[in-house]
């Protein structure tokens, strides 16, 4: 049975090399999109406008806002009150994304409990917000490790609010286009055999 699964493969194979338009629709459009792609798309996100809510209002939310302020990635533009403001300031494009600092992160840093850190994002570009979040992500974890070094006891910093769900649009439209392409190279080998 193998033995005739192999001998098929290597059948398609010579026939779809043996012919020319297909050869270039094999290596043309690789070699096109790694040359464009290699000049034209860069997937920094730069600059990112942050709102900052900080609800404790201690020396260790300072530091993760200095920590965000320092990066490349981010710059604070927002100091919203309540979340109704953080929503619409969302909602209106006016910001990328919003760290929360709940009540009592200084207090729970300072005694080693798990702290927790939000991060909302805006996903109209779900690629942008998935590269934000891996940016605050890094930032959130290197003051954590930062954290560890001074007291070995602190247990982490968890991240709410984001996940899967921002990749799943990417991971649909790839799984449609492979699904499109296949269906597509069988018809057209079989509108040939015909």
């Amino acid at each position: 049975m193998w033995e005739r699964i192999r001998e098929i493969i290597r059948k398609e194979f010579r026939q779809t090399l043996r012919d020319p338009r297909t050869r270039v629709l094999l290596v043309g459009p690789p070699i096109l999109q790694l040359i464009i792609f290699g000049y034209a798309v860069n997937l920094d996100v730069e600059h990112s406008r942050l709102a900052w809510v900080d609800m404790d209002r201690t020396a260790e939310s300072r530091e993760l806002r200095a920590a965000f302020e320092g990066s490349r990635y981010f710059e604070v533009t927002a100091l919203p009150e309540r979340d109704e403001e953080v929503q619409d300031l969302i909602d209106h494009g006016v910001v990328l994304a919003a760290v929360h600092i709940l009540p009592g992160f200084g207090r729970d840093v300072r005694r080693g409990i798990t702290s927790t850190v939000q991060i909302l994002m805006d996903g109209t570009n779900s690629n942008t917000a998935a590269i934000v979040a891996s940016y605050a992500t890094q930032i959130v974890t290197g003051y954590a490790a930062q954290l560890l070094e001074e007291q070995q006891n602190l247990r982490g910093i968890f991240l709410k609010g984001i996940g899967v769900e921002i990749l799943w649009p990417q991971m649909l439209a790839l799984a449609l286009f492979g699904a499109a392409i296949i269906v597509l190279s069988a018809l057209r080998f079989h509108k040939r055999l015909d």
